[in-house]
């Protein structure tokens, strides 16, 4: 039932500010939809019990320091997320995009990514990795390689997509974008970083930046917010942020 405007106010006429009653009314609609499995799983059920996987209209940031497994995970995420049924967009700044989907073979066939890069192969291999190709064809999963670098990028990505968008879209990494244009790198980050929290509004998906952690996070003791590197913009946007450390790494 539509609710009754209050008569001691205009009717508001713009396309963004509506009568509060049909927003409640929609919220009521997603509150009766949910599940104690969430919409947009990790597929790691201790982190999805805490932070109820991803969600749509909000920015989440997966932070490490270099070689300590940002891509690795986000990768993880995305298959994991494919693997359910959702529509994934890998957008990468850094690593060639057979390298990540190399990646997301290993994580599905359960290969040795150490062994693949010393050339030790399984008998099994072809078989294995056919397994995954087959996913490939029916799941929607896109991986991209040197793009994303602006804003205007990532806008025209989701306007290609159409009414087809994605339910996530990973960027990896947020430090590797261009700041031409900006006085300093984390002028141009934290533009970014607004930008992608506006689309994914606009757009009601979810996104996933990966960022790097700067060096006072490796002096010990647990990462925080404060050591994002370029940090400002990006821990007052995010909703979720993932801290990657290894007590042990050097060993």
């Amino acid at each position: 039932m539509k609710p009754a405007q209050p008569s001691s106010l205009p009717p508001l006429r713009t396309a963004v500010i509506e009568h509060p009653g049909l927003v409640l009314q929609r919220q009521i609609q997603l509150i009766l939809k949910r599940t104690e499995k969430p919409e947009l799983p990790s597929g790691i059920k201790p982190l999805d019990d805490v932070i109820m996987g991803f969600h749509r209209k909000t920015l989440s940031i997966i932070a490490g320091r270099p070689g300590e497994g940002k891509t690795a995970l986000g990768s993880q995420f995305a298959l994991n997320l494919a693997r359910e049924g959702k529509k994934v967009i890998y957008v990468s700044l850094e690593m060639p995009k057979g390298d990540i989907l190399e990646r997301m073979l290993c994580n599905f066939c359960d290969f040795d990514s150490a062994d693949l890069r010393r050339g030790v192969v399984p008998d099994d291999f072809h078989t294995r990795a056919n397994e995954f190709m087959a996913f490939l064809e029916t799941a929607s999963l896109r991986v991209t390689e040197a793009f994303g670098y602006k804003t205007k990028d990532i806008e025209q990505l989701l306007d290609d997509c159409g009414s087809d968008k994605p339910d996530v879209i990973f960027i990896d990494h947020v430090n590797k974008i261009s700041g031409e244009g900006y006085p300093q790198r984390r002028d141009a980050v934290s533009n970014y970083t607004l930008e992608m929290e506006r689309l994914a509004v606009q757009n009601n998906i979810a996104v996933v930046l990966l960022a790097q952690l700067n060096r006072k996070a490796m002096e010990g003791g647990r990462p925080s917010m404060e050591h994002l590197k370029e940090s400002g913009t990006l821990e007052e946007a995010a909703a979720t942020i993932l801290f990657l450390r290894w007590r042990t790494l050097d060993k």
